[in-house]
């Protein structure tokens, strides 16, 4: 299934909305202020959350726990790394590959594709496009999305 995340323009706090291929909004993310590292909380139209995360402010590289129902479900790790940024997902057997600063990378599991990520240029705000291959997993895999987003910008803000 086809997913588009739309990050809000002109806000104090990261705020996304997820649509399917339809345009039909599915989730809201939403950043929370005032907190001791980077929380988000991804909410179904209901108002239900779907899962949260949360920076790990003391680790050395950037660090970020996704949680559905209050239960760890994948721990998204930046790694050291000289020419190119690299992440692992530890708590799933999964790879993340690609060009992440063209935000257009691959998350697989066993060299099988689970997930295609794409950034859309002609837009106002960053859009990104995931294709999602096991619906089983759609809501970590969205979660390490927002993650990875997340960490470039926060590099972005340091540069």
């Amino acid at each position: 299934m086809i997913y588009h995340i739309k990050q809000k323009m002109l806000s104090f706090k990261d705020e996304f909305t997820i649509y399917n291929a339809q345009g039909q909004e599915l989730f809201y993310v939403e950043e929370k202020l005032l907190s001791f590292g980077k929380k988000f909380f991804m909410r179904d139209r209901e108002g239900r959350e779907v899962l949260s995360i949360e920076e790990k402010v003391l680790s050395l590289l950037a660090t970020y726990e996704v949680y559905i129902g209050g239960q760890l479900a994948a721990t998204v790790k930046k790694d050291v790394s000289f020419f190119r940024p690299k992440y692992t997902i530890q708590g799933l057997d999964w790879e993340i590959q690609g060009d992440f600063l063209a935000h257009d990378y691959r998350i697989t599991e066993d060299g099988r594709t689970i997930a295609n990520v794409s950034k859309a240029y002609l837009s106002w705000s960053d859009t990104y496009q995931i294709d999602i291959v096991d619906e089983e997993y759609a809501d970590v895999l969205l979660g390490i999305v927002i993650v990875i987003d997340a960490v470039l910008a926060q590099n972005r803000r340091n540069n």
